[in-house]
């Protein structure tokens, strides 16, 4: 899929953003909220292989069940 041309070099038109947010105003507790979970989310998702690594690297490999269990 192609983009447009005729799209592709528009800009915005001055006080397009300040509209589109002052329409978004009465959700910002919503909106601050799913900021923060899609950055926790996003910590747990590099996370969670990092944890998986060190238990197969420190516990697996070398027999220390302690760690795995």
């Amino acid at each position: 899929m192609t983009a447009d041309p005729s799209v592709k070099d528009q800009k915005l038109k001055p006080g397009t953003v300040k509209r589109i947010a002052s329409y978004a105003g009465p959700y910002q507790k919503w909106l601050i909220l799913f900021l923060i979970t899609v950055v926790i989310d996003a910590v747990l998702v590099v996370a969670s292989p990092l944890l998986i690594k060190r238990l197969i690297d420190d516990g697996v490999v070398p027999g220390n069940s302690q760690l795995v269990t």
